[in-house]
């Protein structure tokens, strides 16, 4: 019996999670926590078999992969998150998971990631990977998307901006001044060859799965 950790801010989710987990005779739910750091300590302490996460912390992107594998350098990650892949899937696997899904794929898909995942190998949806095996053919490395070149606080800044928030709801969010989220869209701009700003926020939009208004 395979124990798995689930560790996700919505408690719908979890709870749908569990009992789609604990239905299969070869899986078992150890643990769970809504709350990201008790999820950290559980996680810690009941070295469980795998774990699937979302990667948030009260709305901001906060990537909980990278804490878990400070204390668990070896444990398997599963991301199964309500956002598009496009933007956040290979950021997630740069990080240490091992696979990303997003809620929208069935039950069974998902259950097939967690089985992936769980044999040590990498999952991602068919499309992600058509997305890899094109940067092979020209031999390019796939992490390298330009996103990827953006540094956490960067890609908080972009992530929030796909989100709909203004330039002052992102200063409260992320406990900084109008003029540091400022600095942070001209690093964006220069990094992802944007523009302006609405070009910037339309990217986010879309990379978010969301329609721009």
């Amino acid at each position: 019996m395979k124990k798995i950790f689930i560790a996700h801010p919505h408690p719908i989710v979890t709870v749908g999670l569990e009992n789609m987990i604990n239905e299969e005779k070869d899986l078992s739910v150890s643990g769970k926590s809504n709350n990201y750091y008790q999820a950290l300590d559980m996680i810690y302490k009941s070295s469980p078999d795998m774990a699937v996460v979302d990667i948030f912390k009260n709305g901001e992107y906060r990537c909980i992969v990278t804490d878990i594998q400070k204390k668990n350098p070896s444990l398997p990650i599963l991301v199964v998150s309500s956002i598009g892949e496009s933007l956040y899937a290979q950021r997630c696997l740069r990080k240490g998971a091992s696979g990303f899904i997003t809620l929208e794929k069935p039950e069974s898909e998902i259950l097939k990631a967690v089985r992936t995942v769980l044999q040590g190998e990498v999952f991602l949806s068919e499309e992600e990977l058509q997305k890899v095996m094109s940067y092979s053919r020209k031999n390019l490395n796939p992490l390298e998307d330009p996103v990827n070149s953006l540094s956490e606080r960067e890609f908080q800044v972009y992530n929030l901006s796909g989100q709909g928030l203004s330039t002052k709801e992102i200063a409260y969010n992320m406990g900084i001044s109008h003029k540091t989220v400022d600095t942070y869209y001209s690093h964006i701009k220069r990094k992802l060859n944007f523009n302006n700003i609405i070009e910037l926020r339309k990217s986010a939009f879309s990379s978010l799965g969301q329609k721009a208004v």
